[in-house]
């Protein structure tokens, strides 16, 4: 990762995946870089030292659940508005593939199977 970054690593690293790639995601951190760890597609990652997160350049970790970003009502519209805001603003998602509901089946396959890019959207239709 950090040859396409000139050595420098990234600012955030969103890791939906855990055990099995957070020693690559911590390594592709900038210093002071913040991993947000969301997933646990391989496991849990596995108990780690403070000192760690130091010795990678003073990374921040988080562990963030919607149980708490989106515990109220409020909490939740305020999300909703910051997506909108940001879809407004032009902020580009890359939907990969759609899938009809009919196809529900094979759209976990290719997510199971790690075949997809972007985003994935079920449409009714």
């Amino acid at each position: 990762m950090r040859d396409l970054t000139d050595g420098k690593g990234v600012e955030i690293v969103l890791d939906g995946v855990s055990k099995a790639s957070w020693a690559t995601s911590l390594a592709a951190l900038a210093r002071k870089g913040l991993m947000v760890t969301y997933g646990n597609a391989s496991g849990a990652v596995a108990p780690f030292n403070a000192l760690d997160l130091m010795t990678a350049g003073s990374i921040f970790v988080t562990r963030p659940t919607l149980a708490h970003y989106g515990a109220t009502a409020e909490d939740r519209r305020s999300l909703a508005a910051r997506v909108f805001a940001m879809i407004e603003s032009s902020v580009a998602f890359l939907i990969g593939q759609r899938f009809s509901l009919a196809d529900a089946a094979i759209a976990h396959h290719a997510l199971e199977a790690r075949t997809t890019r972007g985003a994935t959207v079920m449409t009714v239709s």
